[in-house]
């Protein structure tokens, strides 16, 4: 027989009730809100400026997709400067710059740019995350049928700080790689539709979509899935729910197959395992790519340089791990080391989930601890913005269930709070943090500002770092001190006015530049205006 609120004591108590539900809903929403406008910190009030050359690419390839259609984007010029008119994370080959990098997330948030316009655009992956987040509550919930769990494992990944920060990174993949992972996890643990079928099409889909946005982490997906399916097949009835999982996965990969034939002419090809080929006009199939692609040359490799393209080199591992992977948010490395250790000690699902994090943790250490990276100007800065912690980010995300563990297990006051302390000022502060990123971005727009004011619209700008906020504005070709690009001089400064933006020169090499290096092509170099820390030079016939 159920309980009435009509009347008495029974009214009040049910008033308490939902008082407090109401109230606890009210800071949900609220917290969810302040994060949200966390993540869009690079985005709202900055207009579309970057600080690497990759954010640039996705985004202007992803704009392109939505004005046009198409992820390649005509230009005259570097045909005939054969290909090197074209920014870093692109390739340039006929008529064409096509995308050096995978293709997930300028196709989709090129699509959502339908719904939400051009703006909308840098809000994919913020709007991805705030939805992972829901998904990631649900299935923590779920599995440990435990609310309190939930939230603070919820919290965990909202603060963890590799994904806080790239999350507001709007145009870098890695997150919305992860965010397809979790729904598909989220799809088959908590089974919302209440149909198999459905739920593990989709769950395929959402690997799919994860596998769009970062091809190459196929090589440990693939064996995840197949040793969770294997663990678990029992739990499924029947074949059709596994055929549905395999359908769906295989949607997305087929269509970046398709794109991938359209763009390179290979349908297992990227931009990352192409070479950048400077092929005639007259290779392109321009029926089959409807003037939208190109011609590459796929690379062919071995197994080995498949699996580590970086080889194995155990001094990086070391560093790479102490610096990026454990020591730059150490608070969260000494409670997910506690989750994991008492996790071991457990059987059933904690403890294959430990080993397999583990496990996976060793992979990915070695393979992306083996690469270094110059993401900052002084090598030996340990900060935020270094890409080791974009590629590790699927550790993180399974560490917060265990640093969650650490945190609980040892009753922790006030933990949360210190956790959201540490992390908000790794996140916020710093060279690399967002405070400092969003003036970078300002100052750069500015700079752009100028640089359109003072050159012409088909002008040909030689940049060295520029390209990632000059380009699709202007033609860019980089680095200056090349000798291709010298080379190509005499032929740019005939195509369109010839310009180069960086570093100021000092008077001496000034005069070697007009005396010696291009003097000798029967060009000069002078300069045109001092934009803050760096100048704009015109490069001339004499």
């Amino acid at each position: 027989m159920g309980v009435s609120c009509g009347d008495g004591a029974w009214r009040d108590r049910c008033f308490d009730l939902l008082f407090v539900s109401m109230r606890k809903k009210i800071v949900i929403i609220v917290a969810l809100v302040i994060y949200f406008c966390s993540t869009s910190w690079l985005t709202v009030g900055v207009s579309a400026s970057f600080t690497s050359p990759d954010e640039n690419a996705n985004y202007t390839f992803a704009n392109s997709m939505l004005q046009t259609g198409s992820l390649a984007i005509h230009d005259d010029v570097t045909a005939q400067l054969r290909g090197l008119v074209h920014p870093r994370s692109a390739l340039a080959v006929g008529e064409f710059i096509v995308p050096g990098s995978f293709l997930g997330l300028s196709f989709a948030a090129g699509l959502f740019g339908h719904l939400v316009g051009t703006f909308g655009l840098r809000l994919l992956t913020p709007i991805l995350l705030m939805l992972a987040l829901f998904a990631w509550f649900a299935t923590v919930k779920k599995v440990t049928k435990n609310e309190i769990f939930a939230y603070v494992a919820t919290t965990m990944l909202a603060l963890q700080p590799a994904v806080w920060y790239y999350a507001a990174r709007t145009m870098m993949p890695n997150v919305g790689f992860v965010c397809f992972l979790i729904f598909a996890v989220w799809l088959v643990v908590v089974k919302p539709l209440k149909k198999a079928w459905l739920e593990f099409l989709l769950a395929g889909l959402g690997i799919g979509l994860a596998a769009f946005f970062r091809l190459s982490e196929l090589v440990w997906i693939l064996p995840v899935v197949m040793a969770i399916s294997i663990t678990y097949r029992k739990e499924v009835a029947g074949k059709l729910p596994w055929l549905m999982l395999l359908l769906g996965f295989a949607l997305p990969i087929a269509v970046n197959a398709s794109l991938n034939v359209a763009l390179y002419q290979q349908p297992w090809s990227t931009g990352y395992t192409v070479v950048d080929s400077h092929v005639s006009a007259e290779a392109i199939d321009h029926e089959n790519l409807q003037g939208r692609g190109t011609v590459t040359l796929p690379i062919q490799r071995s197994i080995i340089n498949l699996l580590l393209p970086f080889g194995v080199h155990p001094k990086a591992i070391i560093k790479n791990v102490w610096h990026y992977g454990i020591g730059l948010f150490w608070w969260l490395s000494i409670l997910a080391a506690i989750g994991i250790y008492v996790s071991l000690r457990e059987k059933g699902g904690w403890r294959k989930l430990a080993l397999g994090t583990l496990i996976l943790a060793a992979w990915l250490g070695v393979l992306y601890g083996s690469w270094s990276f110059n993401d900052n100007p002084d090598p030996t800065a340990i900060t935020i913005g270094d890409s080791h912690l974009r590629y590790w980010l699927p550790l993180f995300v399974l560490a917060t269930l265990f640093a969650t563990k650490g945190l609980l297990r040892w009753r922790l006051k006030g933990g949360l709070l210190v956790v959201a302390l540490l992390s908000s000022s790794l996140v916020f502060g710093g060279s690399d943090g967002l405070l400092k990123t969003r003036q970078v971005l300002l100052a750069s727009a500015a700079k752009r500002d100028t640089i359109l004011a003072e050159t012409e619209v088909d002008s040909i700008i030689v940049v060295d770092r520029a390209d990632k906020f000059l380009w699709p504005e202007r033609h860019v070709i980089q680095p200056l001190r090349s000798e291709a690009t010298y080379a190509a001089m005499p032929i740019a400064v005939k195509l369109a006015p010839l310009y180069y933006f960086g570093i100021p020169f000092p008077e001496v090499d000034l005069n070697y530049l007009n005396d010696d290096k291009l003097g000798k092509m029967g060009l000069k170099i002078e300069l045109v205006d001092n934009i803050e820390d760096e100048a704009l030079y015109r490069i001339s016939v004499r």
